[in-house]
């Protein structure tokens, strides 16, 4: 009955539809593969097709079996291309060789004023017709059809291209004339190779001599000479750009670095605080008092070189209190001040203790500075295993010079 309400649902029927689907096309792949006979002529002999001129040979996966056996072979057939007769080769190939002219053309509209490339092609296509060239002057064009332009005559440079069309071992030979001229330039293209032409001509005439004489004129223009401008303030600029944007990532890098060992330095001093203040708290001191006094043993420890950021915190903190501002906002803007979460756990432990009263603080505070130097110990082998860290570099790079060293005359010592 489940069977029977999924197959009414849109998605029982959606997979049943599918499965119908694929089942009917199975069946119908299976009748095709397994009435795939070859065609017969009409003696009722099998055949197979070539394909036609130039579409090159193909291969039939066939069975044999030899009639009253069982055993059946694979064989792969190679069927050859349809190929020309005898008699029809020659003429085939003179009609392929006067369909060249139209082949070779390129870009060109005409053989008898060619400005561009040539196409020698190397087979006719659509057919299996090869086709060698011969060139009458290497010099104006070569093999491929690409004209050597320094080599041209303005007045047009005729050629013979001979093609040697060739079908199995019979071989047909075509002579092509062509006329070739120099490109089409534009005027500003024209104006440069004057100019061009003059600066050689010029400096071929005063080889012997020191100085070149650059033309004032060419092609009926007067010319202006000067040398290119030199981007050296836009390097500069660009250089500057860079620089400053260096010194910003630099500025940047160097308050990051600032700000981390600051803030080590406040988490090792963190146990060592809280510590102090609980001894501090047991001894009978008030809360306030116990910072005051921490405040001035620093102050009168502190010199240039041993700054302490979280006791300079305290000392702000202490400052405030005593100026009139409310006790546990002080220890709170402390916490937020130093701005880590230790220091802020410190500051709302004291303003929420001062706010319900006291009784307790010091319990609180004991497990409170054991969990610190817990993590001052994690921190600690943390720092020590980054420091072996970097360390491996330099040890590498000591091992592969010690390498150099040992192996480098070895080498040189060997005689070949």
């Amino acid at each position: 009955m489940k069977f029977k309400s999924w197959c009414q649902t849109e998605a029982g029927k959606n997979c049943l539809l599918v499965l119908a689907g694929t089942l009917v096309l199975a069946v119908l792949l299976f009748v095709l593969d397994t009435s795939q006979t070859l065609p017969s002529n009409q003696e009722g002999s099998r055949i197979l097709y070539r394909n036609d001129y130039g579409e090159g040979d193909t291969q039939e996966e066939l069975i044999a079996q030899v009639e009253g056996s069982k055993d059946k072979e694979a064989l792969t057939v190679t069927i050859g291309e349809l190929e020309y007769g005898a008699d029809e080769v020659e003429e085939i190939l003179t009609g392929a060789g006067k369909k060249l002219d139209t082949i070779i053309l390129g870009e060109n509209e005409s053989l008898d004023q060619v400005r561009s490339s040539l196409n020698l092609v190397t087979k006719v296509p659509e057919t299996s017709i090869e086709v060698a060239w011969e060139i009458s002057d290497y010099n104006i064009m070569d093999a491929a059809g690409e004209i050597h332009r320094e080599n041209l005559d303005a007045g047009g440079t005729m050629l013979t291209l001979t093609a040697v069309l060739s079908y199995n071992q019979t071989h047909v030979v075509q002579e092509i004339p062509v006329c070739v001229y120099p490109p089409l330039l534009s005027d500003r293209e024209a104006v440069k190779q004057s100019i061009e032409h003059a600066v050689s001509q010029s400096e071929e005439a005063s080889k012997s001599e020191k100085e070149v004489v650059l033309p004032d004129e060419a092609g009926g223009n007067k010319i202006i000479w000067s040398r290119p401008k030199q981007q050296r303030s836009l390097v500069i600029l660009v250089l500057g750009g860079v620089m400053a944007g260096l010194t910003v990532l630099a500025q940047q890098e160097k308050r990051k670095q600032k700000e981390k060992k600051k803030n080590r330095q406040m988490l090792l001093d963190y146990p060592e605080i809280v510590n102090q203040y609980t001894v501090l708290l047991s001894a009978g001191l008030t809360a306030k008092n116990a910072w005051l006094r921490m405040v001035e043993e620093y102050e009168k420890k502190k010199s240039e070189e041993n700054v302490r950021f979280a006791y300079e915190e305290m000392v702000y903190t202490a400052h405030e209190m005593q100026s009139g501002q409310a006790e546990a906002e002080c220890y709170e803007r402390f916490g937020q001040r130093c701005g880590l979460q230790e220091y802020l756990k410190f500051g709302a432990m004291l303003s929420q203790n001062l706010k319900k009263g006291s009784k307790g603080l010091a319990d609180i505070l004991k497990q409170e500075a054991k969990n610190a130097f817990e993590e001052r110990k994690l921190r600690a082998k943390k720092l020590g295993e980054e420091a072996g860290t970097k360390l491996l570099l330099p040890m590498v790079l000591m091992l592969l010079v010690v390498f150099i060293i040992i192996i480098v005359p070895a080498f040189l010592s060997i005689q070949l």
